[in-house]
C-alpha cells in the first residue's frame, strides 16, 4: 500500500487500536480515543482489534473506505500478511470481519462480503471462508 493510501486509510478510522505490553508480559489492545491523532473530519469506523494470547499472532481490521481487508500480523515489526485473499494472493473485493485463528497461526476464519474470494460466490451475500497460511489457500465454509 502507497503512503498516500495509508495517510488516506488512518484519517478514515474512527477507533484506533495499539499494541501494548504489560509488565507481566501479556499482550493486550488498548482502544484509543476516537479523536487520537486525527482531523476533526473524514472519521469512520473501523472494526475492534484482536489479540490472541496463546499465539504471537494480532489480526488487525486495516480500512481504506468500504474495503477492509484483514491482515495477520505477527508481534515481530514489519511482519504483516494479508489474509483476506484468494488462493492465488488476489485481495478480496468486499470487506472482511469476524475473525478468528487457530492457538498454531495456521488457519485464519473470517466473514466475508467479497465475492472473488472462490470461484462461483455468486449468493451476493456474506460468507464464511478459511484462509490457510501454509498453502495459501482460502475456502468457502
Amino acid at each position: 500500500m502507497a503512503a498516500s493510501q495509508r495517510q488516506h486509510a488512518l484519517t478514515a478510522v474512527s477507533r484506533i487500536y495499539r499494541l501494548q505490553v504489560e509488565k507481566n508480559g501479556r499482550y493486550e489492545t488498548k482502544r484509543q480515543p476516537p479523536t487520537a491523532g486525527l482531523p476533526p473530519t473524514n472519521r469512520r469506523s473501523s472494526m475492534t482489534g484482536k489479540l490472541y494470547q496463546h499465539t504471537l499472532f494480532v489480526l488487525t481490521l486495516f480500512g481504506l473506505l468500504l474495503l477492509v481487508p484483514l491482515q495477520i500480523a505477527s508481534t515481530a515489526p514489519g511482519d504483516i500478511e494479508r489474509v483476506s485473499v484468494d488462493s492465488s494472493g488476489s485481495e478480496g473485493n468486499g470487506a472482511s470481519g469476524r475473525s478468528s485463528i487457530s492457538s498454531d497461526g495456521r488457519f485464519v476464519a473470517f466473514e466475508s462480503a467479497a465475492s472473488n474470494l472462490v470461484s462461483g460466490d455468486t449468493n451476493g451475500t456474506q460468507d464464511i471462508f478459511v484462509h490457510d497460511r501454509q498453502t495459501a489457500t482460502t475456502s468457502r465454509v
